[in-house]
Formats: C-alpha cells, sequence, structure tokens
C-alpha cells in the first residue's frame, strides 16, 4: 500500500494530464508535510502585501471572462500569480479551507458562474452536417460535378445519372466511415477521462479532474494524474 501524499489546491482551469513529479515543499512548524497547490497560470508577480491588488485584478478579469462567455470565440486571461504569494493569501483569495476544502454548493456556483469545466475547449462533439458536407468539397467530386452539368447541358441524361448517382454513393459511403470513426473516438476520450481525489465538505471523493474548480484541495500520492496547475501546499 502506497500512503498517499498530502492535498494539493487547484488553482486551475486547464486540464493538464501530466504524471505528478517532484515538487517543492516548506516546513511549517513542527509539521513537515509536501503540499501542493494548482494554478491555472504561471507569471512573475507580487508578494503576499499586495493581497488587495491582486484580488482587485482578479476580480476583474473574471469580470472580463463573464462578459465574453456568451461569444462564440473563447477568451483566455491571465490569472493572478499564486505561485509568488504565501500560502496564507492564496488560501484567502481563493476562499478555500485547507482542512474541509470547498463545500458541493460552492464548487457547483464556481463552474456555472465563473470558470466552467476543467477542460480544453473542443469543436463541441459531431456535426454529422459538416461531415457531410465536407464529402462534397474535395477536387474530384468538383471534377463530377462539372461533367454531369455538361452531360444535362448536351442531354446526355444516362451519362449524367450515372456520374450523379457515383458521387452521391462516394459521399455517402465517405459519411459512413467518418462518422463512425467520430463515434469511436468520442467514446474511448470518454473511456479515458482521467479522476482526481479532492476534500470536499470535510470528505474525500473522486471527481473527474473537469469538475475540478479554483480553491479545490487536491490529495495525491505516486503515479496520480494533476488534473490541473498545482502548487505544494502540505
Amino acid at each position: 500500500m502506497e500512503k498517499p501524499s498530502p492535498p494539493a489546491i487547484s488553482f486551475g482551469n486547464t486540464d493538464r494530464n501530466n504524471n505528478s513529479g517532484n515538487n517543492n515543499g516548506s516546513d511549517d512548524g513542527d509539521i513537515k508535510k509536501k503540499q501542493s497547490i494548482s494554478l491555472s497560470r504561471t507569471s512573475t508577480g507580487q508578494s503576499s502585501d499586495d493581497g488587495k491588488s491582486i484580488r482587485s485584478a482578479m476580480m476583474e478579469k473574471m469580470k472580463f471572462v463573464k462578459r465574453s462567455r456568451g461569444k462564440s470565440q473563447v477568451v483566455r486571461v491571465e490569472g493572478p500569480p499564486y505561485h509568488t504569494m504565501a500560502l496564507d493569501t492564496v488560501v484567502q483569495l481563493l476562499k478555500s479551507d485547507l482542512n474541509e476544502g470547498l463545500s458541493e454548493a460552492e464548487c457547483a456556483r464556481r463552474q456555472k458562474e465563473e470558470c466552467g469545466f476543467n477542460e480544453m475547449e473542443g469543436e463541441g462533439g459531431i456535426n454529422p452536417f459538416k461531415l457531410l458536407l465536407k464529402q462534397f468539397i474535395n477536387i474530384l467530386v468538383l471534377i463530377l460535378l462539372i461533367a454531369m452539368v455538361v452531360s444535362f447541358v448536351f442531354k446526355d441524361y444516362v451519362e449524367g445519372g450515372v456520374i450523379c448517382a457515383i458521387m452521391f454513393l462516394n459521399a455517402g459511403v465517405g459519411f459512413a466511415q467518418e462518422y463512425k470513426a467520430e463515434k469511436t473516438m468520442e467514446s474511448l476520450r470518454q473511456m479515458a477521462s482521467p479522476t482526481v481525489c479532492v476534500i470536499r465538505d470535510g470528505q474525500q471523493k473522486t471527481i473527474a479532474t473537469r469538475d475540478l474548480v479554483p480553491g479545490d484541495v487536491i490529495v495525491m500520492k505516486s503515479g496520480d494524474v494533476v488534473g490541473a496547475d498545482c502548487r505544494v501546499i502540505e
């Protein structure tokens, strides 16, 4: 049995599936534990004396993200430099608790109103219309389409009909193959969804990494996947 290493706090909203490695810890009195905190971005920044200004900057950036959520384009902003701050300042900014973690209600609120899911943005699933349209956008199909139009213009309906049938048959086969491949890939992505152990409401529980929110306390052991940017806290 491996003894789990102590918790980490999740600050990030980026799904970084890296194997947990060596993290720098610090001694706190007589307690010598290895902690880590997950961060959304790494950047040079200010010390704990600038807590108020950092909080103000963070709130302004969060408002900017909220204003941009309705737009089709995903907007990424630079987060506060958590890695340069004192641990107490970090916990205070994220309104977290190192022992109890966040509550389920607070996590749901943050996920809905502030950060969304902890995952990379994709194309929003399979779009059958786009797959079908893709079958007609290539040189071979365009040549067949021109040949079909010419055949009908010169009233060669038999040849035009044959070309039309070949063109649609080719599109149908290509669509079926690509749609099946996309469905298979989507199933594999769901099966390979990583999980992480967090402390919520004072209890350890396993959740999907996509459900992590900034301020989550993560419990890690050797070989675990780091589901977001983290900072060692214990």
